[in-house]
């Protein structure tokens, strides 16, 4: 596995384990589904009362301005889903974007539904492929989907996002 495939897996592994601890200090019961087959589409499972919802995390470990949401290519060359795209028993309900960039306690999150994340994701992805690259050239379409946070301002610490469903 190259360097920079492990950095990535370990800021996925640390952007769920700080999504565990976030949701775990306000009173929910979290369940990691590393690895399970079944659930393809999610990171975790948090629980609180008669609320269960599974949750997908993306982690942004290098840029302290963008919230990572995935990467274009299956969407723009074949229109598939950013979100639950997998068939696979568990779906996923809520997309927690987290940016790790210094210690855990600056770690910053945005809260999503999946219909929020796939729209802001489409959007996101549809206009950078649109604008021509300096050169006038075509962009490739496998690009990182990571809006700037400016723009995310209204999905910030928006736990509340985990009882819509």
């Amino acid at each position: 596995m190259e360097a920079r495939q492990v950095r990535r897996l370990l800021s996925g592994k640390i952007g769920e384990l700080l999504v565990e601890l976030e949701l775990t200090a306000r009173g929910w019961h979290v369940e990691r589904l590393d690895g399970a087959a079944k659930a393809a589409n999610g990171d975790l499972i948090a629980i609180s009362g008669p609320h269960r919802v599974v949750i997908q995390v993306k982690t942004n470990g290098t840029q302290p301005d963008r919230a990572y949401l995935g990467h274009a290519g299956n969407f723009l060359e074949r229109g598939a889903a950013f979100f639950n795209a997998k068939t696979a028993a568990i779906e996923t309900d809520v997309v927690v974007s987290v940016i790790v960039t210094g210690g855990h306690r600056d770690a910053q999150f945005y809260v999503f539904t999946v219909a929020e994340a796939e729209h802001v994701a489409r959007t996101h992805a549809s206009a950078w492929y649109d604008t021509p690259k300096r050169n006038g050239g075509v962009r490739s379409a496998s690009f990182p989907i990571a809006p700037k946070v400016d723009v995310l301002t209204d999905y910030r610490d928006r736990w509340d996002k985990l009882l819509l469903r």
